[in-house]
């Protein structure tokens, strides 16, 4: 990609240091022969606001042409972590359609006024920066929430307007481009206010730009537009051009290279050495996710992603909500991949024969109360405890010298034995021959949701249960999974953990 760009052009790369991935790890681009992002980007360089190299890659492909003319891509979504610089390149697709390109009309919009003043700010920055772009501008209006920049007819006469989203914000005005920026929070009657308009106009497109959404600025809406346009983009649907910034599902999002590859302004703007104290910071705050959310740009799974590997009407159909074992159980414990939370599963028979799983507890930490969780479950009178379980790879294991020193054995299956357990739980819940079906559940909200979360993760000829974003914690099923495979291993007519001695 940088072979095609002239370095003098772009944002100086500093010398010997680290850059974070100039591509995202999701790319889908419609193919093109001729862009116009060229002239884009020596237009930047020549007003002072030169690309960093993601960015020209995006305005390569932006103003890339089909042979009528009309730009290649309809739609564009850029989704990147916060600081990385992602307004850089509205601010070349709104200036280039002004300046080079004469457009009349270009909307940008955001969920909240302040976000919307501060992009009209920063770009009005850049024009009051250059002689050449300020002597082409007529007018420029600060009404707050309403403000806009009107070039002179000599110029081309276009307009760019900032407004801040409401459903009925920019009806019946219809711009060749439209920018929803923070695009997270669009809803669906914000895009029918904005867009029915575009169909009369010769070349028209839209441009979404987001980083995911967050507890502070809150939860995307129910009538969210951006999940349908990420399934859309993701896909590769004709005229769109999607770039997404995240990490993978298997990604070790406390790793340095996840943050190289999350971060494209990592070593131009972001110092590594930042990350990494954000990263001990929401660490020691107990809140890994929203590092990974802030920092990395990892995305919650959309409805349409789920029940990847059991379906939401086998899980249903497993449903007992007064489902409970009678005898002997196992226990299973897991611990979520940030630490803070930890789940505990028991495993039993029911008095019908069926078998029967249950989240027995979901809290934060671990340390201290799971072990004494166990042994109140030990002294009952009405069941015995034929084992209790950890993963040998999982978090959990930590709290191994807790139970040892409360003389509590532990088993740790290896990676293999946990695997053939998934098999069987799956087996259990969906598989194909449907009196193989016996296991049943309380429909506990934690546990559907880390089934509802969950992918497969290939380990030689069989799969272990894997997560399918970083907003997914599946404890609550691993812990179900560990117990399952105590009950298979240690059924409570042989053994009775009790009577074990460390």
């Amino acid at each position: 990609m940088t072979a095609l760009l002239n370095p003098s052009r772009l944002t100086s790369l500093p010398s010997g240091v680290r850059i974070g991935s100039q591509e995202p790890r999701l790319r889908q681009v419609p193919e093109y022969d001729k862009t116009r992002g060229y002239e884009v980007i020596d237009f930047m360089a020549e007003i002072g606001r030169p690309l960093d190299p993601w960015q020209a890659l995006i305005i390569l492909d932006a103003f890339a042409t089909q042979p009528d003319g009309l730009w290649s891509a309809f739609e564009l979504v850029v989704l990147v972590a916060r600081q990385n610089g992602k307004g850089g390149v509205t601010e070349a697709m709104e200036l280039a359609g002004l300046f080079l390109f004469r457009e009349q009309l270009i909307f940008h919009s955001a969920h909240q006024f302040k976000t919307s003043t501060a992009a009209f700010r920063r770009l009005q920055d850049i024009i009051d920066g250059s002689d050449w772009l300020t002597k082409r501008v007529k007018m420029i209006s600060r009404s707050k929430g309403d403000e806009s920049i009107k070039l002179t007819d000599a110029a081309g006469g276009g307009s760019l307007q900032f407004i801040a989203r409401t459903d009925g914000s920019g009806r019946g005005l219809t711009g060749s481009t439209t920018v929803f920026d923070e695009a997270a929070w669009l809803t669906a009657s914000q895009y029918a206010a904005q867009t029915p308009g575009l169909g009369t106009i010769p070349n028209p497109r839209i441009v979404y730009t987001s980083t995911p959404p967050d507890e502070d600025i809150g939860p995307m809406p129910e009538d969210a537009w951006l999940p349908s346009v990420r399934k859309r983009g993701r896909a590769g649907e004709d005229r769109t051009a999607y770039y997404e910034w995240s990490p993978g599902p298997d990604d070790d999002v406390e790793n340095d290279e996840t943050m190289y590859g999350t971060n494209p302004a990592l070593g131009l703007r972001i110092p590594l050495w930042f990350l990494q104290k954000q990263l001990k910071n929401f660490k020691a705050a107990g809140r890994l996710e929203k590092f990974v959310t802030e920092h990395e740009g990892a995305w919650p799974a959309d409805a349409d992603e789920q029940w990847q590997v059991i379906s939401e009407g086998d899980w249903t159909a497993a449903l007992d909500a007064d489902s409970k074992s009678d005898g002997g159980i196992a226990i299973g414990i897991s611990m979520s991949d940030d630490r803070a939370r930890t789940a505990i599963g028991i495993f039993g028979k029911r008095k019908d024969g069926l078998r029967h799983c249950q989240l027995a507890e979901y809290g934060a930490g671990g340390k201290g109360w799971a072990v004494e969780w166990v042994q109140k479950a030990m002294a009952r009178e009405d069941r015995t405890v034929c084992a209790v379980v950890i993963g040998a790879g999982d978090p959990a294991r930590s709290l191994i010298p807790e139970f040892t020193a409360a003389d509590i054995a532990v088993l740790t299956p290896g990676t293999a034995d946990v695997a053939a357990e998934c098999g069987a739980f799956y087996d259990g819940i969906a598989g194909k021959d449907v009196e193989t079906r016996d296991i049943r559940h309380r429909g506990q909200g934690p546990l559907t949701a880390a089934v509802a979360g969950a992918a497969k993760k290939k380990t030689g000829n069989a799969w272990l249960w894997s997560r399918l974003s970083i907003g997914v914690d599946c404890s609550p099923l691993y812990a179900i999974t560990a117990a399952s495979y105590g009950y298979r291993t240690c059924p409570p007519d042989d053994y009775n953990i009790a009577d074990s001695v460390m």
